[in-house]
């Protein structure tokens, strides 16, 4: 990308991140590279019985209009599980998506709630309740239509239901990076 770098003023970080997250913005003509730190991020889950587990926050904001996401990965330094709802040992999956988890059958996180980063799956550690991921993964491109409202995006989890017993909490540390171009919005 250019050295043009603009820091929260295209896109938007949501105000629930606000405490635990930095954006940074890199544009250049229409190419936006969008980098999320997240720092200690507390992502609540809620059991879903047989189902497993699932947590998903509104993570940023697109300017309105024609969005095409070129791809993005994710790299996590820290997860860990409060050990409450989601045991220190559970099978986890993280992914960037379009809409909003609500639940999530064996932590199979599919289609809307990952199209954005593709899923990362893991297991954390049962010694400590942390993991350091390894490869990053990158998704395949995707135009989103934020024309009559500008589009969301969000972060999404899910574990297993044998690691999952009650509502908790996974603390997230990481990157997530996000390549797109902006169309410009032609409404109105």
């Amino acid at each position: 990308m250019s050295d043009n770098h603009l820091n929260n003023t295209l896109g938007v970080t949501t105000a629930a991140l606000a405490a635990y997250a930095q954006t940074e913005e890199y544009v250049n003509g229409p190419y936006h590279r969008t980098v999320i730190h997240l720092e200690a991020y507390p992502l609540a889950t809620t059991d879903n019985d047989t189902d497993g587990a699932s947590g998903a926050a509104s993570l940023y904001t697109f300017p309105k209009g024609y969005i095409r996401v070129l791809g993005g990965i994710q790299k996590w330094t820290t997860v860990s599980a409060d050990g409450t709802g989601l045991t220190t040992s559970a099978a986890l999956e993280i992914a960037v998506g379009t809409t909003a988890v609500d639940t999530v059958t064996l932590n199979a996180l599919t289609g809307a709630d990952a199209d954005v980063i593709t899923v990362k799956g893991f297991t954390l550690s049962a010694a400590d309740g942390t993991n350091i991921t390894g490869p990053a993964t990158y998704t395949a491109m995707k135009v989103i239509d934020g024309t009559s409202s500008a589009a969301v995006i969000y972060l999404n989890a899910g574990a297993s239901a044998a690691t999952s017993t009650a509502a908790g909490v996974l603390t997230l540390s990481g990157d997530l990076v996000i390549d797109w171009m902006d169309y410009g919005y032609a409404g109105d």
